[in-house]
C-alpha cells in the first residue's frame, strides 16, 4: 500500500522517470507498480543490489541502475528523477555513506521525493 500510494498520488505522466532507492519487498512492489502505470523506472541501490537488479530488476519492468554508493553515478544521474521513492531511512542511507541531500540532487527541480519504510 505504501508504494501505490506515493505513486497514485504524484499524478506523474507516462514515461516519466521514477527513481526507487532500495529493492527489497516495498522496493520490489514500487518497481512493478510504476513500471506499470507507463513509468520509466530505475532502481537506485547499492553494489548488492545491483546484481539483484539486473536479474530481478528487469523482469518487474526496471530499465536501468544507479549505485547509490558511487558519487559519479549520483553526478550523472543529477537533476533526472521526475520521483523517487526511498524504501530506506536515514540509518540505512548512514551506513551506506549517503545522505538524503545525495538523493535529492537526483530530482529534477519541482519533482517529489517519497519516503516509503518502516522506520522513517
Amino acid at each position: 500500500a505504501a508504494a501505490w500510494s506515493h505513486l497514485s498520488r504524484a499524478k506523474l505522466k507516462k514515461g516519466s522517470k521514477v527513481g526507487v532507492i532500495g529493492f527489497g519487498g516495498i522496493g520490489h512492489l514500487a518497481v512493478q507498480f510504476a513500471s506499470q502505470m507507463g513509468y520509466n523506472v530505475e532502481l537506485i541501490g547499492d553494489e548488492k543490489d545491483l546484481e539483484r537488479s539486473e536479474e530481478d530488476g528487469q523482469a518487474l519492468g526496471s530499465s536501468g541502475f544507479v549505485n547509490l554508493v558511487s558519487a559519479e553515478d549520483r553526478k550523472a544521474h543529477a537533476r533526472s528523477f521526475d520521483l523517487i521513492l526511498c524504501t530506506l531511512d536515514a540509518q540505512d542511507l548512514k551506513k551506506l555513506g549517503v545522505k538524503w541531500s545525495d538523493c535529492l540532487r537526483m530530482l529534477k527541480s519541482d519533482s517529489k521525493f517519497c519516503i516509503a519504510c518502516d522506520s522513517a
